[in-house]
């Protein structure tokens, strides 16, 4: 797996899941303010593997480059920041969008271009990244997203809303 998707991000974080998360979502719902807007809602997701979101700290323009297995350990200490997430995968792929589209829902709205083809099953998903050249967060910011099949859902722990950067 070697996909690269850029993501406008109006908000502040990046959603990931696969159709089945958000099937009951219907058209031009508000799903973030009644049910992904607290900590403890979020986490509730994020611990099912469902509705995956993640903090970016800013909106901006981010590169995300998608690949099997795990990063080399060097990479991944030498990173600024960095975070180890979990998803279910059903149906074959996973999505990647705004977190403010849970705003606004738009049913069947999956771009090829933010999508991901992947075997049905668990993942942990490792993730880093670096504060750009600019300084600015989300400034053209590459994210690495590495996604390891697993025979269960991994045990995750937070503190709050998952956040990869600052």
């Amino acid at each position: 797996m070697n996909k690269e998707i850029s993501l406008d991000v109006s908000g502040m974080g990046i959603i990931m899941f696969s159709e089945y998360a958000v099937e009951h979502i219907k058209e031009g719902e508000d799903y973030f303010s009644t049910n992904y807007q607290t900590g403890e809602e979020v986490l509730n997701h994020v611990y099912q593997g469902t509705i995956v979101g993640f903090c970016t700290s800013s909106p901006g323009i981010y590169i995300l480059k998608i690949k099997s297995g795990y990063p080399e350990e060097t990479i991944l200490a030498s990173a600024e920041y960095k975070m180890r997430l979990g998803i279910q995968v059903k149906g074959g792929k996973i999505h990647f969008k705004d977190l403010f589209v849970l705003m606004d829902w738009m049913v069947g709205y999956y771009p090829e271009e933010q999508s991901v083809e992947m075997e049905d099953g668990y993942y942990n998903i490792t993730m880093h990244s670096n504060k750009p050249e600019s300084g600015r967060l989300g400034d053209d910011q590459v994210i690495y997203i590495y996604f390891n099949k697993l025979d269960s859902m991994p045990k995750l722990k937070f503190n709050g809303v998952p956040t990869l950067c600052e």
